[in-house]
């Protein structure tokens, strides 16, 4: 699990991120709760379907874990991932090319 942070709209940095670790692991979810200035990446080591998580969060039995799960249903803008195109190495790691790219695209749209 990891939490990406982002500007607005502009998912750039969560899809890299989210490409990238799909390159490793079978599935990659992706959380993006609405009015938040992050999503969450959720990996998994065992290969996983969507459908099963809303199944399981059904059978939650803590209180606070059902109101969770229920946010998460109703606001969590919640996809998956299926591609791996972005791969970060130790070699090549463009990632603060592409946070600068996001942050000029900000300060461009504030000067309009």
């Amino acid at each position: 699990m990891m939490n990406v942070g982002r500007v607005g709209t502009d998912f750039r940095l969560v899809a890299a991120m989210a490409q990238n670790l799909h390159s490793v692991f079978p599935n990659v979810y992706i959380i993006s709760p609405r009015g938040s200035s992050y999503s969450l990446l959720v990996a998994t080591v065992a290969p996983t379907k969507l459908a099963n998580f809303w199944i399981n969060t059904q059978r939650l039995t803590n209180p606070l874990l059902r109101i969770v799960a229920g946010e998460v249903r109703t606001a969590g803008n919640v996809r998956e991932e299926k591609a791996a195109k972005v791969l970060f190495t130790d070699d090549r790691a463009p990632v603060e090319q592409l946070i600068d790219s996001i942050i000029f695209s900000v300060v461009q749209q504030i000067k309009r």
